[in-house]
């Protein structure tokens, strides 16, 4: 099964409103893989997980921080 299927699954666990938290510190490190489709789609996911105090969220602006210093202009918009 593809990564990006993994986090919709996820999704679909938070939307019926079930506890998907275990799976929250992997969609963090699916930020840092190259696929471009994956990490558009991680971030979006992540957005809809975590909230602003959340203990996850540096690493979230660690790699958003990390991904705006690239050559890539792809993934500097996916960040």
């Amino acid at each position: 099964m593809l990564n990006e299927e993994y986090i919709i699954r996820l999704l679909y666990v938070e939307m019926l409103d079930h506890d998907a938290s275990f799976g929250y510190v992997h969609a963090v490190k699916m930020t840092h893989d190259a696929a471009l489709l994956l990490k558009q789609t991680v971030y979006l996911a992540v957005t809809l997980f975590l909230n602003k105090d959340h203990n996850l969220i540096i690493l979230i602006i660690n790699t958003i921080q990390k991904n705006l210093k690239l050559d890539n202009y792809l993934v500097v918009c996916a960040g």
